[in-house]
């Protein structure tokens, strides 16, 4: 039976008129009798809606094959009772509110790349210019700008976790959906898809595009050229890293909730360790950028350290999951 048909039969049995069910779902008459027609298909806000209106499951309505929902939301009873179960509202709102930090730790990740800009700047106009600006005043300014950015970020970061906390254990721990949650969030990552690939690869061009301006500034063999070339590459690189952390953290909703990718049963119960060398990892590399960049002074260079960084990270969470696959296999 198709939507159209169980819509018209749900609509009868709880007798309502096209214009009552029209009303209960804030939409015309004429809406609803296109869907009943086929000719329009409602969108997934108001499947939810309409699953709520007749007690029956998403599975039921978006499912031609289902043909019979007795007893829709009832969760399979040979689940452990134990275990954490995510409800369809609970879904939505994890969706939501992941959708809504995502820009915000995109925003963060873009402060934390920008925030050495003013310091190099500043200090490229004092090396040819030292009768303008003073070091001690482009030290301290380039300073200021800096970790008032990375304060920003840092509370960026800090509110989307506490706007996230009531589902953190989503990301560590093994759960079960009720009825009809998988396939509502299989339908929205399926509809997100298209934009992620858009996200995604505009991010790595503009990564890639990003050392072009280096490569410009360095044709004029002129110092000062170069470091304005440095602060264009990180610019353009903090936008390409914002379109991809935006990107990756609301596919992550879609991915956390159906226990794909990196967030599999399996991978979960064996998370703990690599969680732990993970953070380990990126705080011995804050604290090398950190070394590295105050005992040199040379912040128009020591950059590079979180391009090195991120590429070894790659390659230590490669070999933990290579190692947890022999494991597996012996």
């Amino acid at each position: 039976m198709i939507l159209a048909d169980k819509i018209i039969n749900l609509r009868k049995k709880n007798g309502m008129s096209q214009e009552e069910l029209a009303d209960k779902l804030g939409v015309s008459r004429q809406s609803v009798s296109k869907w009943e027609g086929a000719q329009s298909i409602p969108d997934l806000d108001r499947i939810l809606e309409m699953s709520k209106i007749f007690g029956v499951s998403t599975d039921y309505l978006l499912k031609d094959e289902i043909e019979i929902d007795d007893n829709p939301i009832q969760v399979d009873e040979q689940v452990d009772n134990k275990q954490m179960r995510i409800s369809m509202e609970q879904a939505c709102d994890y969706m939501d509110r992941t959708h809504k930090v995502a820009p915000r730790i995109a925003l963060g990740v873009l402060l934390c790349i920008i925030s050495p800009i003013a310091l190099i700047l500043l200090g490229g106009f004092k090396e040819k210019y030292p009768d303008v600006i003073t070091e001690a005043l482009a030290t301290s300014v380039g300073l200021v700008v800096l970790f008032l950015l990375v304060a920003i970020a840092v509370f960026l970061f800090v509110m989307s976790g506490f706007k996230l906390k009531d589902y953190e254990e989503i990301e560590r721990k093994c759960f079960e959906t009720e009825y009809g949650v998988t396939s509502v969030v299989k339908k929205k990552k399926k509809d997100y898809e298209q934009r992620y690939v858009m996200f995604t690869v505009t991010g790595i061009i503009l990564i890639i595009l990003s050392t072009i301006p280096l490569f410009v500034s360095m044709a004029f063999q002129n110092d000062l050229f170069v470091i304005i070339g440095v602060c264009i590459l990180l610019a353009i690189t903090s936008i390409g890293v914002f379109s991809l952390v935006y990107a990756g953290i609301k596919m992550s909703a879609y991915t956390k909730l159906l226990q794909e990718g990196e967030y599999t049963k399996e991978r979960k119960e064996k998370s703990s360790i690599k969680d732990a060398i993970s953070s380990a990892y990126w705080l011995i590399a804050t604290a090398i950028y950190l070394t590295i960049s105050f005992t040199t002074n040379a912040w128009d260079m020591t950059w590079i350290v979180w391009v090195v960084a991120g590429v070894l990270f790659g390659a230590v969470m490669g070999i933990l999951y290579s190692l947890e696959s022999n494991k597996k296999n012996k």
